[in-house]
């Protein structure tokens, strides 16, 4: 078998997964970079942190269609140039490898979930359908598994790891409001009292004083306290890097979403909602992004201010209370 047609199905595979949709489908609907914002990992689901279920939608199907697509177009025209089930499977990989290391976005790219799922699709239909279903079964029952264990001895016991929610696991964030000695809280909690590595279990961020549970305990501040079935929330800044209102908002939205799921919580059951801005004027674009990220019908009585941030790079911080589920 000549290797040429071999090689070249694999490098058009490659290039069709070197299409970051998730840049490609924010850019077009006016979203802020995913890469600068969450987890700035180029996928679907951090798309949906932007508070743009469209949009996730869409970078979700197209992720999968790039695994799928060269896949079938080996499977449809391979036999006229001698190609088998080994090219098949082999542009699956280009595609697969093309999203985790695309070309045109200096090999930045996702974690290939959705495109890993495409080439299954496409190779073993029904394996595909397996996987996508426990898929979508997981990323529907582990948060609900998260809420139910956020107060019991599973999260003490340490089953809960901290590194997926970096506010409740490390002070690393500068945070908000005022601590209890009447110093501005925005200030880092001194060396101690920061988690050497970022790696700690959320059992060593949690402190019980009778019926009051904190989290992320410092010595100036906590990032959450529940009582009485009242989640409050320090203040939230972006920690993503996203110098434009509309990237730091997701980022902060995106944090408030991770904090309120570990306590047990989430947006449709905020209570009271503060919002400070540097400048005021920003609230035209800030209310873009908070009107796509509110839940219809449960939209939270809120306050917006300016006020002076604690870092001139913060153009908003976001004080949150909610009611756990």
């Amino acid at each position: 078998m000549n290797m040429l047609w071999p090689l070249l199905a694999a490098l058009a595979a490659y290039l069709i997964g070197s299409l970051s949709f998730a840049v490609i489908v924010s850019r077009a609907m006016g979203l802020s970079d995913p890469r600068t914002y969450g987890s700035k990992n180029p996928g679907a689901t951090n798309v949906l942190r932007s508070g743009s279920k469209a949009a996730a939608i869409v970078t979700l199907l197209l992720d999968a269609a790039q695994g799928w697509l060269p896949v079938v177009l080996a499977q449809a025209f391979g036999a006229d140039f001698g190609l088998g089930a080994g090219t098949q499977a082999l542009a699956g990989l280009a595609a697969f490898l093309g999203h985790l290391y695309p070309v045109f976005f200096r090999f930045q790219g996702g974690k290939g979930v959705a495109t890993a799922a495409g080439v299954l699709l496409a190779l073993e239909p029904w394996l595909g359908v397996a996987v996508l279903a426990t898929w979508l079964i997981i990323a529907r029952l582990l948060p609900l598994l998260v809420a139910g264990l956020h107060g019991g001895g599973a999260v003490r016991a340490g089953l809960l790891p901290a590194g997926g929610r970096r506010g409740l696991a490390g002070l690393r964030r500068q945070g908000a409001g005022h601590g209890g000695d009447g110093h501005p809280a925005h200030l880092p909690p001194p060396r101690e009292h920061q988690p050497p590595g970022g790696g700690h279990r959320i059992e060593d961020r949690v402190e019980e004083m009778s019926d009051i549970t904190r989290y992320g305990m410092g010595q100036r501040l906590s990032e959450a306290a529940i009582f009485n079935g009242v989640v409050y929330l320090a203040g939230m800044v972006p920690e993503g890097g996203a110098a434009d209102i509309a990237g730091q908002t997701a980022d902060v939205l995106a944090q408030i979403d991770s904090h309120l799921a570990a306590c047990g919580s989430d947006k449709s059951r905020i209570l009271r909602t503060q919002i400070f801005l540097a400048d005021i004027g920003d609230i035209t674009a800030m209310n873009a992004v908070w009107d796509a990220w509110v839940v219809p019908g449960h939209a939270p009585p809120r306050a917006t201010v300016q006020a002076a941030l604690a870092d001139p790079a913060f153009r908003i911080e976001v004080v949150v209370t909610a009611a756990q589920r």
